[in-house]
Parts: C-alpha cells; structure tokens; sequence
C-alpha cells in the first residue's frame, strides 16, 4: 500500500503536532506491508538567526525519518517567504518586549536551562493590548498567505511527479491548506482512499462570528468526498452532514521514548507547554495551594510551581494573584527530551484546558507524555460547562481536575488531593498513583495504527465489494 501523508507539523519539527503522524506512520511501517511518503513545506531550520526566526528539531522526532520512505519538502514562494520573513521579525520585537520587571537579561542568560526563581509579589511587564490585536492580525493574513502558497506549491510539484500513484491520501489539519490539497487528488483519482484528519478543533467559540460561521460550513464545502474524518477527541464538532463516516482517532504516547520516573526530591508541580495567552489559567491551583497554607495543611517551603515553556510571565502573574510567585520557577524553553526527564522527576503534573460549548477538550498531547511519566495530575478546566469528559476520565489516569463551572465542589476535590500526596511524600519521599493501566494502554501509539490499518482495510475492501 503506498500512501501519500500532506503535513505540515511532522518530523524533525519540535511542535507537539508533529508527533501524531510521526509516531502512526513509524508504526504503520513497522507492522505492515505500506511505504509512507511526507508531503510538507521546508522548515527554516538552518536560517541565521540574526536574519530569521529559525525552527527547531526534536532530536527524538529526527530518528523516526528513517520511517518514511521519500520526505517531499517543497519551498514557499517569493511572496509568501518575503511576508513570512516580515511577520517573523515582528514576533521577535513583541517576544523582546515581554519580560520579567525584576529579572535583568544577564539573569535570563546566566540562569538558562536552570530556572529562575521570582521573588514574591513582582509582578511582570505583558505586551499591550493594541500589540496583540495587530500580532493577531498578522498571524491571520500569515496563515491566509501560506495556505495559498503551500496549495499551489504542492499540487505544482504533484502534477509534475504524478499524484495517481498512491492508494491512501492523508492530509491533517492545521493548517488547513492539506485538505485543500488531498480534495483535489481526490478529484483527479476518485479511487484514491482520503483521510481527513483534525487533530485540533476547527470551530470553536473563541473566534469572531463571522469567522466562526466559515469554519463551520467547512466539512460540508469541502469535505464530501472523504472517504474517512479523523476526529482527535470525539466531542471535537466538524459541523458534519448525517451521511459524513468521522471517528475518533486520539493522540498517544510512543512507549519507547518512556523515561524512568524518580522519586521527587521536592514536593513540585510541572506544566510544561504554552498557556494560551493565560487561556489555560493555573489559578485555581496557586488559590488551592495558598488555602492548604493557611489551613496548615502543607507547608510552603516544601512546594514549587515549575513550568517549562515560553510563557513563564502569565504564569508569575497568576501566581501574584495570590501572592505566590516566589514558588514559580522558570525554566524557560527546553527541548522534548529534557521536558520527559523534568516530568519524570516532578511530584504532581499539571494540564489545563476550558470546557465550552463549541470547544470539549479530551487529552491534549501533554496528557500523552504524562502517561508516559506515572505521575499524579492536576487539571484545571475553565468554561463555563460543567462536566467535562476530563473531569469523569481523570481518576483514569491517577488524577483530579477543577472546573470553574462548579467552583466549590471541585476546589475540595483539589485540596483534598495535594494534601493525599503531599502526606505521602512527607512520610515516605514519594507520591501515590493509583491509575488503570489497561485504560493507558489504550492509547499507545502501536494500537493507535493498528485500529487506522484495521479501519483502511475494512472500508477500502467494503468498497471493492
């Protein structure tokens, strides 16, 4: 079977949306008589940069290229290089902009890698209001210039190599351009079997209405001749037809990247990943530990907040809400395989999300890493939606989520928790995890390709019938 993956986040690229692909494709190769090729746009891995905003490669990621049979990686053109070069340098202005008030560069430089402690009650310096509304801007018509581009880059360069020599279309969103591209194979060879996969939301709340309404007409406009949609957590809305097939194909774990977990020498919590603009909002955890304080029923020196990731200043702020920075400590950016070593040496991880009415999280690919770690977790998930299918899974994975829109219940909920582990570790150097192992398992990424070959074959053979 040959089959032709259209991605922009794949292997080497250090993104959480390059392992998905990656890791099903490894083991897809590994288990079964199919030769994989990538479809993708060049990375600027190798740019100066004094020049450019480079991109950079996760080491883990690199090993699984010998996976792939043929690795396809087209050049943007003039325009949109030209336009990607200006949009970049204006994302290092507004980065150089947002920093920690009491934290000088020679600090940030001397401590990189090793974290920095705040002092309490600082509170950082953010980017202003009108800054984010033009960056937002920017990143629209970025995202609308390299869709046109990687649209026409990629069916230029299939309409030269052939686009009927494959049995399977992948193609994956975001961004968006893919299902463009695997819509027009599809066209061209109606026998072609074309997965669209959506490991993100499409159409969700948080987006102006009137672009809230294109997304959501999306499927239906372009969608029809999918033989299949991949949906990353089922309660992901697509806004499908009746007669649509979609189902539900989670992120996972590759069990060979595990790292050994050890016993925590400090009673620490981890979140490692980006905050969404505060959007994932650690709140409720500084208010939870700040309580258990107060109550005497932990003692403050024994605890840290550490976070690994680019925006280590929304996370001092929530933290100065209840005067609490002083407990955050800031490692800064870090590659995959030093942020699996920190999660495997923590004491609680931490995840967050918000539940809506367009946007239902499950596991993000954090979630997946700490299945790998066998550590407790603490999630924290706002919205307005009670319920959320995290809150009733949670226990699955060793854990207990907070939700803002059943504040006391779940607040005790938390509080009782920290003060279960934080007694276990003071008693005998460790946390407790208690989780099902069969429910984990489930989600590795070898059954994850074993139930998409199972499902390929099943319908292409009920079609040759």
């Amino acid at each position: 079977m040959k089959v032709l993956l259209i991605s922009y986040f794949i292997a080497p690229l250090s993104k959480i949306g390059s392992i998905r692909w990656t890791k099903i494709s490894k083991y897809l190769k590994r288990k079964y008589d199919v030769k994989i090729d990538v479809l993708t746009m060049k990375k600027d891995f190798d740019i100066n940069p004094k020049l450019y905003t480079i991109e950079k490669k996760d080491i883990l990621l690199e090993r699984d290229l010998a996976y792939f049979n043929k690795y396809i990686a087209l050049d943007y053109g003039l325009m949109a290089s030209i336009y990607r070069y200006f949009f970049y340098q204006f994302r290092e202005i507004a980065k150089k902009r947002k920093s920690h008030d009491h934290v000088t560069k020679e600090i940030i430089a001397e401590n990189k890698g090793r974290g920095i402690k705040l002092d309490r009650g600082l509170e950082p310096v953010y980017e202003k209001k009108q800054n984010r509304s033009l960056r937002n801007k920017l990143i629209e018509i970025k995202e609308r210039v390299e869709t046109k581009d990687s649209k026409t880059q990629c069916l230029r360069y299939l309409k030269k190599n052939g686009m009927d020599k494959y049995d399977v279309v992948i193609s994956t969103y975001s961004p968006i351009w893919t299902h463009f591209v695997a819509k027009k194979i599809k066209s061209f060879k109606r026998d072609i079997y074309w997965i669209a996969d959506f490991r993100d939301q499409y159409a969700f709340d948080l987006l102006e209405q009137k672009e809230f309404e294109r997304r959501k007409e999306f499927a239906c406009r372009h969608l029809g001749n999918a033989d299949a949609i991949f949906k990353v957590a089922d309660d992901i809305n697509l806004f499908l037809p009746k007669n649509f097939s979609d189902h539900f194909i989670p992120n996972g774990y590759d069990p060979e990247e595990a790292v050994k977990s050890v016993e925590p020498r400090k009673f620490n919590f981890l979140f490692t990943g980006s905050l969404y603009e505060g959007k994932r909002d650690f709140s409720p955890l500084f208010q939870a530990i700040k309580e258990l304080e107060r109550e005497k029923r932990v003692l403050i020196d024994d605890i840290s907040v550490d976070y690994a990731g680019a925006d280590g200043a929304e996370i001092v702020k929530m933290a100065s809400k209840w005067n609490l920075s002083s407990i955050v400590i800031d490692y800064g950016g870090l590659s995959r395989k030093d942020t699996l070593k920190l999660q495997g040496s923590c004491a609680i991880l931490l995840l967050a999300d918000w539940n809506t009415k367009y946007n239902k999280p499950f596991w993000s690919g954090k979630a997946y890493e700490y299945m790998m770690a066998k550590k407790p977790i603490v999630f924290i998930m706002s919205g307005d939606v009670p319920y959320s299918r995290p809150y009733k899974e949670i226990h699955l994975l060793g854990g207990v989520c907070y939700e803002e829109a059943r504040p006391e219940k779940t607040m005790e909920e938390v509080k009782d928790f920290i003060e279960m582990q934080y007694r276990a570790w003071k008693h005998t150097g460790n946390i407790i995890l208690s989780r099902n192992e069969d429910y984990v398992a489930e989600f590795s990424y070898e059954k994850i390709a074993d139930k998409i070959w199972n499902l390929i074959n099943s319908q292409k053979n009920g079609k040759e019938k």
